[in-house]
């Protein structure tokens, strides 16, 4: 039997030494290629400290409660790029004080990371993947520290490249991946072999015959072996300068050790096309098999505003996901604007675990009043159904700030948020209002060679918006239109 755990209703002793090996793993391969030679280097730094104050620390809970506390964040992004190495790393420290209400102080990391090696280049290449991250029981984020989970997902592997005339080649590509968890018995090792036969058609477009195929492994849930997972398909990619499309099917098959086997149809179409100077569309929809893990690493099945918690059962069982994303963006000199509407599926073939349907929209806007101020305000709504009750709610959010450059690189925000949020078995709607005062130092980028084009980490003023702290501050319009 698949094993299913709401993060809002339990938490298990810390298993955070598993994660810790695998974090250092990572950092010791970053560690290697920075002693490299590398063409290029650039080191984008990032310091933050803020105040928060909250009159429901928990409005995932019909007892109310206040919370006062600091939270002091450091962060980086480093990228490097030479002849056999190339590195993007975004990692940082988050440490959690709470001042009122009855919680301990709470110290979390987080890095995402890739790293390629050219053994031979263009011919056979390593690749080292890294995601260190939390996930929340409540979409819109909480400020307990119990419904976080550390996960640790890592992969690594070769792939090699065979040319096979002028227009096609081949690609195969074994990986093996660790995931772990800091506190449920979720635990899971990962083995992946890929072929892909790829046909250029152009100097911009391409087809593909791709199968893989995946064994995955639960270390710690005799009840639950694992699975394999088979999935072929056919995939037509296509960019050009103002825009991308890609088009994907084919069939995935789940099979168990005990018998048992699932087939389910595999489609993606994902498009993204930028009109004018100011506008961008974005488009995706997809059938596809994934877990909890997966979505975690490539942040499918989150939550509805970009950059919030994933809030989803930690579970062992496979599902079939079902989700498209529709974004606009815009951004002119004075004026940003994004909307962003989803709908996400979850469908299981083990009947213990209830099908969930999610779907909502947000709309944020940003306005520059000089080079010094900004002002920006967004609304949230997200609609959770499930066939269980406890999953069943509307939420709704609203975010105001202000953001100021108080001297070269040092940024203030005062910033407002109101939420709320109405569940089925609850006999009133659960509401809270967050204010927050934040001080963030954000220097100059440290280049070698030539500048590389590092993401922004945050807009100035702003804390990080990725996984837990996606609770602690407002949406804004930096993330892109659409998220394939």
């Amino acid at each position: 039997m698949a094993s299913v755990i709401d993060l809002g209703t339990a938490h298990l002793p810390s298993r955070s030494s598993a994660v810790g090996r695998t974090w250092v793993a990572a950092c010791s391969v970053l560690l290697v290629g920075i002693s490299l030679p590398a063409a290029s280097v650039e080191l984008v730094m990032e310091g933050t400290v803020a105040g928060i104050q909250s009159d429901n620390v928990s409005p995932g809970s019909p007892v109310r409660g206040n919370a006062s506390l600091g939270v002091a964040r450091i962060g980086a992004e480093l990228r490097s790029e030479s002849r056999r190495l190339s590195l993007d790393v975004d990692t940082d420290i988050t440490h959690y004080e709470y001042f009122e209400g009855d919680f301990g102080s709470d110290t979390l990391p987080q890095i995402s990371g890739e790293a390629t090696w050219q053994l031979l280049p263009e011919r056979l290449i390593w690749f080292f993947r890294e995601e260190l991250g939390q996930v929340g029981g409540q979409s819109f984020g909480e400020l307990r520290p119990l419904v976080r989970e550390n996960v640790n997902y890592f992969t690594t592997g070769p792939t090699l490249v065979l040319p096979l005339g002028g227009r096609n080649s081949l690609e195969v590509s074994a990986t093996y991946s660790a995931v772990d968890y800091s506190g449920f018995d979720l635990d899971s090792t990962r083995y992946e072999g890929t072929a892909q036969l790829r046909r250029r058609l152009s100097e911009r477009r391409s087809l593909s015959g791709v199968y893989s195929y995946t064994k995955i492994d639960y270390r710690n849930l005799p009840s639950f072996d694992g699975y394999d997972r088979n999935v072929a398909s056919l995939r037509l990619e296509s960019t050009a300068r103002r825009g991308s499309l890609l088009i994907e099917g084919g069939v995935s098959q789940v099979s168990r050790p005990m018998g048992g086997e699932e087939s389910a149809p595999l489609f993606n179409f994902e498009i993204q096309r930028q009109i004018g100077a100011h506008n961008t569309l974005g488009f995706q929809v997809s059938t596809q098999s994934s877990d909890a893990a997966e979505a975690f690493r490539d942040g499918i099945g989150t939550s509805i505003s970009p950059g919030g918690e994933v809030a989803s059962p930690l579970t062992a069982a496979p599902y079939v996901l079902d989700s498209s994303v529709l974004g606009w963006s815009y951004d002119a000199t004075r004026l940003a604007a994004q909307f962003r509407a989803a709908f996400e599926r979850e469908r299981y073939d083990d009947q213990v675990i209830a099908d969930r349907d999610r779907v909502g929209g947000t709309f944020s806007v940003r306005y520059r009043w000089n080079s010094r101020s900004e002002t920006a305000a967004a609304v949230t709504h997200e609609r959770n159904s499930s066939d269980d009750p406890a999953y069943n709610d509307k939420n709704w959010a609203f975010d105001l700030s202000y953001s100021h450059r108080i001297v070269r690189d040092l940024y203030g925000t005062i910033s407002y948020t109101r939420f709320e949020r109405d569940r089925d078995f609850a006999s009133a709607s659960e509401a809270e209002n967050r204010w927050m005062l934040t001080l963030a130092f954000r220097p100059a980028p440290f280049t070698i060679g030539r500048p590389l084009g590092s993401g922004v980490r945050s807009r100035p003023g702003d804390m990080r918006r990725r996984s837990i702290g996606g609770d602690l501050t407002p949406a804004t319009t930096s993330e892109p239109a659409a998220q394939p």
